[in-house]
């Protein structure tokens, strides 16, 4: 993560029970680990993630990676999506590729999976990330219907 960055706005809460200061949550430079319940993980509960980044001034970056959680034994699955906006001025963002697409593989193991999006380098000054929650837990699992976790955790900004 460049240094100077400014802040971090999560625009939509994640559950209080997996949730951190939203001042610098996913970018403090701490990984978590495979366990959810470590306090670095941010959970949110049938619901997106979304999230807009000031780095306080224009910056040249070429990379954006977000690490996320897969845990289905405690409905916990990785994201089906993940989009990249970039902006100069907080006004006219671009997307950075379509977003990355991921299909659920049934009863996977635990693990971390990091989301990168690379692209050729450029100022900008404001990000915006978007994670889609699958929202229910797939037919398969165990707790088909119920509503599926996302966790997120640290946000690499290069």
């Amino acid at each position: 993560m460049p240094s100077g960055y400014k802040s971090i706005k999560i625009l939509n809460d994640a559950q209080i029970r997996y949730s951190r200061d939203n001042s610098h949550v996913l970018l403090d430079g701490i990984r978590a680990t495979s366990w959810y319940n470590d306090g670095y993980w941010a959970g949110f509960e049938g619901q997106d993630f979304e999230a807009m980044i000031d780095l306080g001034s224009e910056m040249t970056i070429g990379s954006v990676q977000v690490g996320f959680l897969e845990d289905q034994n405690a409905w916990i699955f990785l994201p089906d999506k993940v989009e990249v906006l970039v902006s100069s001025n907080g006004n006219k963002y671009e997307q950075m590729e379509t977003g990355i697409k991921n299909e659920i593989i049934p009863y996977a193991q635990k693990r971390i999976k990091d989301f990168g999006h690379l692209f050729e380098p450029r100022k900008v000054q404001f990000i915006k990330i978007k994670a889609h929650n699958i929202k229910i837990c797939p037919d398969w699992h165990a707790g088909a219907g119920g509503k599926a976790w996302l966790f997120i955790d640290e946000i690499i900004i290069n």
